[in-house]
């Protein structure tokens, strides 16, 4: 089956104020419930990351401590390889929200875990060993599944990208400028598959958020062609 020819998946983006019953579900509800508190502050820090600086779940996961620089408030984020060329290096800013939750994470729940050849690495599964894309999305459906049981309106078939997609959706209605510097898609198009999602919220529908995500199409396709221009 050609790629044209798959079903489209479902696009989601969560809403700021359900971002928010998100993370606080997983602080007064999924933290102090789980079996293992440094797992379960590990999910809690991975998620909040994801879905503060955007980044890929590739990039998520290969963060290493080294990466973070505290004086300035950046990591280092390992993205997606170049045609013919290494991997793209960026960094991105963190929100003081979650260079508080990583700082507390690696102080006090990093430590817990066994000490090994991956320990540089931010993220780790309960053997010490880096922690894998599959383990990552096997726990992130097991918390939505916790978190819709408790009563939150998340979608049942939302996936990990879709924080990416939540935060390159609220920081475009903040900064579009900001969500490009972010995002880093060579194009406005690849961008605009990230802003036009389904936008998860008590009160909007799908319809409005798509035709504000639509508003800035010009504005994104005129900084495209500029850049294009200047290079």
């Amino acid at each position: 089956m050609h790629a044209q020819d798959r079903p489209a998946k479902p696009r989601y983006a969560l809403s700021p104020a359900l971002v928010e019953e998100f993370y606080e579900f997983l602080r007064t509800e999924y933290l102090p419930s789980h079996a293992l508190p440094h797992l379960g502050a590990q999910d809690y820090t991975a998620i909040v990351l994801q879905a503060e600086i955007g980044a890929r779940l590739s990039e998520l996961l290969g963060i290493r401590s080294c990466d973070i620089d505290w004086e300035t408030g950046r990591v280092r984020l390992i993205g997606k390889a170049k045609p013919y060329g290494g991997k793209r290096v960026r960094t991105v800013p963190l929100t003081p929200f979650a260079m508080e939750v990583v700082s507390v994470f690696e102080k006090i729940f990093k430590p817990m875990f066994p000490q090994g050849a991956a320990s540089e690495y931010l993220f780790l599964d309960k053997d010490g060993d880096r922690l894998t894309k599959d383990q990552y999305c096997r726990n992130f459906r097991k918390i939505v599944e916790l978190a819709i049981d408790a009563g939150l309106p998340l979608p049942e078939n939302i996936r990990p990208h879709d924080l990416r997609r939540t935060c390159a959706t609220n920081k475009l209605e903040e900064n579009p400028l900001a969500c490009r510097k972010v995002l880093r898609h060579a194009t406005y198009t690849l961008r605009l598959g990230l802003i036009r999602p389904q936008y998860v919220c008590r009160t909007w529908g799908p319809t409005q958020a798509y035709a504000r995500a639509l508003s800035f199409e010009g504005f994104l396709r005129q900084i495209s062609n500029q850049r294009n221009y200047e290079s």
